[in-house]
């Protein structure tokens, strides 16, 4: 081989790649972007809608968002970017763990919410799933919001319930903790619910880490049986616990809350600092909700019961700093009975659990 050809083989291994491959590549991370930006811009507006008091304002949101496709471009840029902003298929995932903790042999019923196209689990045998969305792409799943579809009969429910991708969909926050709690009506004693969140939802947020959503999970009735995180997506495997025994409550969703929710308050406070993070948070019960919820079950003369609201005065960091010094309690609700103090929201639930709310109340 002569030294002119040794010489033009070694500048082809070292030739750096010409033109079209990095406009193959240019054009990938634009694509990429430009699935990201859309699906953020949808999920944006979703929060504004969710807030929103003003019809007048509320229809222009409502328009702003189908001009630029509504939920059938949201789906198409997830769809399509699927690789790169959702991570991939994640039932593979589900049906895996399944097959880990469930007895051999073992077939179940799914409910899969924000199902699509219906496809997730098809290849499973052993999987008999039930596809819900609001915007279906095939005839097979059912168009639904989850929060409408009928609750089956005992015989009726299901093994699991799946929702992948859905809870950082719903831009009202406290929808989100709801769903949760929701769930458990679906469910077959010690069914379990599959929880996909982005995984930015958990590790990039101002408002959420890991071990707080487990706290959270762990809140709304269920154990943690496995958890993981791939490239950009987190997964859990959660079981719900064994009910409380209780009475039941004034709506199917209170006697849920009675059973499973301890009661716990998360308030939406700041946890990682930084301008680039994002707000997820899922409000499972404002502590104000949980109180109106309890009293508003109770037997006795609504007009008997007396709500201040503090943060509706002027004086109200006064009135608050006086109870403070008085009751050593500094948050609200402030709840007195009679006179009597009787503590804040876990002290009414735990109160109504024991039967000595009942009691409080007997004389008013």
């Amino acid at each position: 081989m002569s030294e002119v050809e040794k010489v033009r083989k070694r500048k082809k291994l070292i030739r750096p790649r010409g033109k079209r491959g990095g406009i193959k590549h240019s054009k990938s991370k634009n694509q990429s972007n430009k699935h990201a930006l859309a699906i953020a811009k949808y999920h944006a507006l979703e929060k504004k809608i969710a807030r929103c008091t003003d019809e007048a304002e509320r229809a222009t949101l409502i328009a702003e968002q189908q001009e630029s496709g509504g939920l059938t471009n949201y789906q198409d840029q997830s769809t399509t970017g699927g690789s790169v902003i959702r991570g991939g298929e994640s039932a593979k995932w589900c049906a895996q763990v399944l097959k880990e903790v469930l007895p051999a042999e073992t077939k179940i019923r799914l409910l899969d919410i924000g199902g699509i196209a219906g496809t997730a689990y098809e290849k499973y045998d052993w999987i008999e799933a039930t596809y819900l969305d609001l915007n279906p792409r095939a005839p097979h799943v059912h168009l639904s919001d989850f929060f409408d579809w009928p609750i089956p009969s005992a015989a009726e429910r299901y093994d699991v319930v799946g929702l992948s991708l859905v809870l950082n969909f719903v831009g009202d926050l406290a929808k989100r903790g709801e769903m949760l709690l929701h769930a458990h009506q679906y469910l077959r004693p010690r069914g379990y619910v599959y929880l996909v969140l982005p995984l930015a939802c958990v590790n990039n947020s101002r408002y959420m880490t890991h071990d707080h959503l487990r706290a959270i999970i762990e809140s709304a009735g269920y154990d943690v049986v496995r958890q993981d995180d791939s490239a950009r997506l987190t997964r859990w495997l959660i079981q719900q616990r064994k009910p409380k025994r209780t009475k039941s409550g004034n709506s199917p969703l209170d006697t849920v809350r009675r059973k499973y929710y301890d009661g716990t308050v998360f308030k939406k406070q700041e946890l990682l600092a930084g301008a680039q993070r994002n707000n997820f948070f899922p409000d499972i019960m404002a502590a104000k909700q949980v109180a109106e919820g309890v009293i508003s079950s109770l037997n006795i003369d609504k007009s008997k019961v007396g709500v201040m609201e503090l943060d509706e005065r002027n004086d109200g960091s006064d009135i608050q700093g006086y109870l403070k010094e008085k009751t050593s309690q500094g948050t609200v609700p402030n709840i007195f009975i009679s006179g009597k103090h009787l503590g804040g929201c876990d002290s009414l639930m735990s109160a109504q659990s024991s039967g000595e709310l009942d009691k409080l109340v007997a004389s008013l």
